[in-house]
């Protein structure tokens, strides 16, 4: 037998050179790869399709619950109110799952969730707000099962997360009379309340509580009355809305006492018009009245009682110019025996700077806590003045700057002034208003100064 080797070797490196049908392969592989990658690209749009639609029921879940948070209900209330916020848009609530009887206290409560589960905390677990008791966090899973991709992803949970808070806004102006007009704007050209990080409130039950005719603007961080409200005239901008039906407030100032008043007659009236005067803390004056010099205020506790006896008058306090300068100090307005009510306040210029004690330092019954801050008291054991007080809160070196609480729980104030922002603190307590031109008024430092404030719900909002 003859074996022809040479034809053999020739066959098959023939065999090995020739490429025809290579490509079908490739071609069946990259088609794979291209399919797979095409469907990862498609999927993934609607895997963040689906997470934008659950991102907008977990906000207005967050939102939802928020709100329940604001009006003090229970947890498994706040929850609820999530979850059926939640199902209303759109999000599929596993039948297993159902709100827990208090909130988790450890991430592991919320992590690992199973489809269709979702996680309701208050406070939150997560983000900036963790621990934070007016705040409720928001999670949703859904697990999406995969088509075209597969072969490189069998599923994908989808997470959304929103935080959401009802904000407790201070107030700076209290209206505590329970009838009749509490804020009132009558003038005849523009004027405008500016107060943006803090309240109005009304405590009147009345249809005009609020009542404002003509060209008038409020800005405030909140607007509450217990009553309605009557805008007339000129179209005005009013932000945020004037909630009614509110719950009325207390004065928070409303449990100190004026203390002791020192006996005997009162001190003359420190009538400055010029030169330089010191006062002396703990003395009774029967008035003070500022128009111009200098007026050196020491840290301490100030009476006006007014003068007793027949034609005897009233312990105004009155500050129309000067240069006027006292830290830590509380003037106290009451009556003297025969008097028939405490003076008034008729602030309506000067320089300077009152300021109230601060730091739990207060001068009055019952405690320095309870009266810190207080820088005028209106004695509201009297019978309510006839005569409206006239308040003139000032900002900058040329006006006269009041820091803290200026409580007038029985009579009417006139506000009026200062229409320019000013850091720092007053706190306005009065039985109504009747506003005049601009004001501008600020707690955001209230703090600082220990002065007391009732706080009212603002508007809810998402903060993650």
């Amino acid at each position: 037998m003859t074996i022809k080797l040479g034809a053999r070797f020739w066959a098959f490196s023939r065999l090995a050179s020739d490429t025809r049908g290579v490509t079908l392969p490739l071609v069946a592989v990259a088609i794979t790869a291209l399919i797979g990658f095409t469907g990862l690209g498609v999927e993934t749009g609607l895997w963040y399709t689906i997470q934008r639609y659950n991102q907008s029921a977990a906000d207005i879940a967050a939102i939802s619950g928020a709100m329940e948070q604001s009006g003090s209900r229970a947890y498994f209330d706040i929850c609820a109110l999530a979850e059926n916020a939640a199902k209303a848009n759109g999000f599929n609530v596993a039948a297993t799952w159902s709100c827990p009887t208090a909130s988790p206290t450890t991430q592991a409560n919320c992590t690992g969730l199973a489809s269709g589960e979702m996680c309701v905390n208050n406070p939150p677990l997560f983000g900036n707000y963790a621990g934070q008791s007016n705040y409720v966090e928001v999670i949703l899973a859904q697990q999406q099962s995969s088509l075209f991709s597969l072969l490189w992803l069998p599923n994908v949970m989808i997470d959304a997360r929103a935080v959401a808070s009802v904000p407790q806004i201070a107030t700076c102006m209290v209206a505590l009379s329970a009838t009749g007009t509490d804020l009132e704007y009558k003038g005849s050209g523009h004027g405008s309340l500016n107060i943006p990080n803090c309240a109005f409130v009304s405590d009147s039950t009345d249809q005009d509580s609020i009542d404002l005719q003509g060209n008038f603007d409020i800005i405030a961080g909140a607007i509450d009355t217990a009553g309605n409200y009557s805008i007339k005239g000129a179209a005005g901008t009013v932000i945020p809305p004037i909630v009614t039906n509110a719950p009325v407030v207390a004065d928070p100032y409303g449990t100190v006492m004026i203390g002791t008043v020192p006996s005997g007659a009162c001190a003359p009236n420190p009538d400055v018009q010029s030169g330089s005067v010191t006062l002396v803390p703990g003395t009774a004056y029967c008035a003070l009245t500022i128009s111009g010099g200098t007026v050196i205020i020491p840290a301490g506790l100030y009476y006006l009682v007014g003068t007793s006896g027949e034609g005897g008058s009233p312990g105004n306090l009155t500050i129309s110019g000067g240069a006027v300068n006292g830290s830590g100090v509380t003037f106290v307005l009451t009556a003297a025996t025969g008097v028939s009510a405490a003076g008034t306040i008729q602030i309506t210029g000067g320089s300077g700077i009152l300021t109230a004690p601060g730091a739990n330092a207060g001068l009055l019954p019952p405690s320095a806590a309870a009266s810190g801050g207080l820088l005028i008291l209106q004695d509201p054991a009297t019978s309510a003045n006839s005569g409206s007080n006239i308040i003139t809160p000032g900002c900058g070196a040329s006006a006269l700057v009041l820091t803290g609480a200026i409580d007038t729980s029985l009579t009417a104030d006139v506000v009026q002034g200062n229409p320019t922002s000013c850091s720092g603190c007053t706190e306005l307590i009065a039985a109504n208003f009747d506003l005049t031109g601009a004001l501008y008024l600020d707690t955001s430092n209230c703090a600082a100064f220990d002065v007391k404030t009732d706080t009212v719900p603002g508007s809810v909002a998402l903060v993650e």
